[in-house]
């Protein structure tokens, strides 16, 4: 809860006071926001539309002025912006949602937390009996010394966005909090915690189950950041600071938030849950994912799970059709990547294939492609299934058909589907598929692959140069100046693919894409030096231009939505993909390089622009604000929501009336006359 710790001083339209206890809340009644330096003699850039009446206030805890204190700036007049046609060129896939990702999507940490694990006194770590769990899996009862643990947190990066959480429950017992987690005992109160984590202490953050009343069993656990709780408490999912991380792409990819590789959910039924425990293991779901979809004003790619059922299609399908923003896109691929063979979607698609069109009886007499021909078949179903339930509406829906960029000619399979037209069906591609999807992954052949140990001696010669080889590591990723290579950053045109789409009427669009720099599956995955000089590529400033070259190919080519791989990622030795490294990192090379192409390229291919309205959370949100408090600025900015700024004052102190000032794309916003805060 905010206490404000401001006045007004006149002249003023109207001032509202509010006696709460012994706080009072302010609250101005203008008649707009204006923009300072005002002409009406002379044109001027589109500034936020004028209300007949607005209500701003600023609010604090201590109820006075405190430096370094986190104040909030509430008012929406100077947080929108004029509707017009939202352009955005690219997307972005989020990673999938686990205990140990430094991505912090949502507000309740409890979501992304690892199953139970059962401890016994005397025995190892993890060793305990089995749990006994309700049908949800919240711990009904424990034996005599068993405990549970759950991990909430364990992330390596220290670079955390909170440091004290709430930890709210229902029922009788007994919990404590262990590895980087101390209890904040005299902020706590009977089911209701309050905990202190601290990166510095350790990677992990535990809860532990020590006592439940197996009558009255601890439930409902919520694990909420306490700057947050209000926001929590009103309704709101998602982390804020998660949501300015990816409200500035025009769409974003699921796949990994719903578990699509090795997925096992076929039946509706059997589908994630809002109310399950996490949503770690079976995935986010379907009303999670649109609701923030809608919140961003993003259009939403969903993987169809490989094992999913015609019914579990139709409903997901409805869902969408129902809830989405009628205004948005919703992109439908199934599954993902169906010919690679370490998903075991393939190994299904392959061996159910085979099984269907045998020769004779025999599996192995079957097409070689019976894999691809299965993954056309089964994405024309799927089209024609979403198609169907969006029934004089199919411009909502954009399905595509996800092919293999790597193996010019493997597509052929899954578009004409020879073996299914002998059933007598038409060809896939003629089921309502819309476009193909490939990958724009660049590497610069630096991978260390088998059989390729000449290249691999090259690179690793590098490593004794002053800048550790990063230099001619970069030369290589833009035009393989120092060995061979077709994957670089300047020279794939995608041309092949974009002949295949025309030659089908279909678009090209890519599902991943950005660097694939990294050892993983290769002899060098291990490799501490190859770790190393692969993580520093993509830390250098110059991978920004190699982003900016591959961005700039695919759209020469004609190829039209992107998806980037992926938001917010660790790099490791599998590989780094995020874009960000962490949540409150800001900027990369390469998200710096996906934004500004974003804001500056617009999209090139027939019918994206789409109306951007009040609602367009993405479109509309000023990229750049800041705040001051008289001179100097308040620090750690963020929006939250639709009209409330929150920030730190600056430190040291402020006597007398200060000015506060909000500036907005480089346009100051005049709070209104005699808006000020006093010590």
């Amino acid at each position: 809860m905010f206490f404000p710790y401001f006045t007004f001083k006149p002249p003023f339209n109207t001032v509202n006071v509010l006696k709460l206890g012994s706080f009072i809340v302010l609250i101005l009644l203008t008649s707009s926001c204006r923009s300072a330096n005002s002409n009406t003699n002379t044109p001027k850039t589109p500034s936020p539309p004028q209300t007949s009446r607005s209500e701003i206030s600023i609010s604090s805890k201590s109820g006075k002025l405190v430096g370094g204190e986190t104040i909030a700036i509430s008012g929406s007049s100077f947080l929108q912006s004029e509707a017009g046609v939202d352009k955005r060129s690219l997307g972005i896939g989020l990673a999938g949602i686990n205990d140990y990702s430094p991505q912090f999507p949502f507000l309740d940490q409890f979501k992304v937390s690892r199953k139970w694990i059962s401890q016994q006194e005397g025995k190892d770590w993890g060793d305990g009996d089995p749990l006994d769990l309700d049908d949800r899996g919240w711990v009904k009862s424990l034996k005599p010394g068993q405990s549970a643990d759950r991990i909430l947190i364990n992330v390596k990066d220290k670079h955390w966005p909170f440091k004290r959480y709430v930890v709210r429950y229902e029922g009788s017992g007994k919990m404590t909090y262990g590895r980087n987690a101390i209890q904040d005992e005299s902020a706590s109160s009977p089911n209701r915690d309050v905990i202190e984590v601290n990166p510095e202490r350790g990677s992990m953050t535990v809860l532990t189950i020590t006592e439940t009343d197996p009558n009255d069993y601890i439930r409902n656990i919520t694990v909420v950041p306490e700057e947050y709780l209000d926001e929590y408490d009103r309704g709101e999912i998602f982390n804020p600071l998660f949501l300015q991380v990816i409200d500035k792409f025009r769409a974003i990819r699921f796949m990994d938030c719903m578990r699509t590789n090795h997925s096992e959910q076929s039946e509706w039924r059997d589908r994630p849950k809002v109310e399950d425990l996490d949503y770690r293991y079976a995935g986010v779901p379907i009303e999670i994912m649109v609701a923030l979809a809608n919140k961003i004003h993003a259009d939403p790619w969903f993987n169809m799970p490989h094992l999913a059922t015609e019914e579990y299609m139709q409903e997901f399908a409805k869902y969408v059709r129902d809830n989405l923003d009628p205004d948005l896109t919703v992109y439908v691929e199934h599954s993902n990547e169906v010919w690679n063979w370490g998903f075991e979607q393939a190994q299904y698609a392959n061996k159910t294939g085979r099984q269907r069109w045998a020769v004779n009886g025999d599996p192995e007499k079957a097409p070689g492609n019976s894999y691809m021909q299965w993954h056309g078949m089964r994405t024309a179903q799927m089209c024609d299934i979403w198609k169907g339930v969006f029934a004089g509406q199919t411009h909502r829906v954009h399905c595509t058909l996800g092919i293999q960029k790597g193996w010019e000619g493997l597509e052929q399979g899954a578009l004409n589907c020879p073996k299914w037209v002998e059933e007598g069906n038409e060809a896939c591609y003629k089921h309502g598929i819309d476009s193909i999807a490939i990958t724009t992954y660049f590497s610069g052949c630096l991978n260390g692959k088998k059989n390729d140990e000449e290249a691999t001696a090259i690179v690793r010669s590098w490593f004794s140069e002053p800048d550790g080889g990063l230099t001619k590591g970069m030369e290589q990723i833009e035009n393989a100046a120092h060995f061979p290579c077709k994957n670089t950053s300047s020279g794939d045109d995608f041309s092949y693919h974009k002949q295949v789409a025309d030659e089908y009427e279909l678009q090209l669009l890519a599902y991943e894409g950005g660097q694939h720099i990294t050892g993983n599956s290769h002899p060098t995955q291990n490799d501490e030096d190859f770790i190393k000089f692969h993580i520093g590529l993509n830390r250098d400033a110059r991978m920004y231009d190699r982003y900016q070259e591959m961005l700039n190919n695919w759209k020469n080519s004609g190829g039209a939505l992107m998806m980037h791989f992926v938001d917010i990622a660790t790099p490791s030795k599998f590989g780094s993909w995020g874009a960000l490294e962490y949540l409150t990192q800001g900027s990369s090379p390469k998200y710096d390089a996906l934004v500004d192409f974003n804001d500056r390229t617009e999209c090139w291919w027939q019918g994206c622009g789409r109306l951007a309205t009040a609602q367009d959370k993405n479109a509309l949100k000023p990229k750049k604000i800041s705040v001051k408090i008289g001179d100097r600025p308040c620090r750690d900015l963020r929006v939250v929501g639709d009209d409330r700024l929150i920030c730190t004052t600056p430190k040291g102190e402020a006597l007398g009336s200060v000015n506060v000032t909000v500036e907005v794309e480089g346009k100051t916003i005049d709070l209104p006359e005699g808006f000020t805060y006093v010590e």
